[in-house]
């Protein structure tokens, strides 16, 4: 199982942003977006050596399902956000989702 937290931020810079998906914004831009997480994932290990060498390169492989809540901040000084201006605009957004979990690591074992 693995907990995880990650932000990304940035405070009152000049940014510009044009999306085919129908959301825009140019001006003064403050963002901050907070990310928690939960994963719980199975898996096997393969070795792609015999098992009685020193050194043993391996192969873990896994899945599992995770859970996400993802907590969005955004504000908007002196610009527009999808085409209309505004000296202040503050946006926030909050969801909840299921993520699925798949992947493989490569790693080597070094054994005594």
């Amino acid at each position: 199982m693995d907990v995880y937290y990650r932000n990304w931020n940035f405070k009152d810079k000049n940014a510009s942003f044009d999306n085919v998906e129908s959301y825009s914004f140019d001006g003064t831009r403050t963002e901050n977006v907070n990310v928690y997480g939960l994963k719980l994932v199975g898996g096997k290990t393969i070795y792609l050596t015999k098992k009685d060498k020193k050194l043993k390169p391996y192969l873990d492989v896994y899945a599992g399902l995770g859970f996400r809540h993802r907590d969005e901040s955004y504000e908007t000084r002196n610009g527009t956000v999808n085409e209309t201006y505004y000296i202040y605009k503050k946006d926030h957004f909050s969801e909840n989702y299921p993520t699925p979990q798949v992947g493989f690591r490569l790693g080597l074992m070094i054994t005594k």
